[in-house]
């Protein structure tokens, strides 16, 4: 899949976001890498399109990806930007995780 659409998918999201501040390009696409990873090690047929369609289509996948943006933020200490992905998991998946916390998927 191109790596622009991943990124731009992101820029669209963050428009639900109050004043949205741009998240780094390179943390977006290692998030993306490991949400191919996570689903690939349960179902490794599963081609990136279909993962990013699934994303798309707010499927299990959009939290997992949200959760992987927002690991990658914690990493990078991005406090300035974690507020406006803790806010599209609850808007859009109505669930809350700390982003510190290990999640095996």
């Amino acid at each position: 899949m191109e790596r622009y659409k991943i990124i731009d998918f992101v820029d669209f999201l963050l428009k639900r976001v109050f004043q949205p501040k741009p998240i780094p390009e390179i943390l977006i696409f290692n998030a993306w890498m490991d949400v191919v990873k996570d689903v690939n090690f349960h179902f490794p047929n599963t081609t990136e399109d279909d993962i990013f369609d699934k994303i798309k289509t707010n499927q299990n996948e959009l939290v997992v990806f949200l959760y992987r943006i927002g690991s990658q933020l914690h990493k990078e200490n991005r406090e300035d930007l974690k507020p406006q992905i803790h806010f599209l998991m609850k808007d859009l998946c109505s669930c809350e995780i700390y982003f510190n916390t290990i999640m095996y998927i």
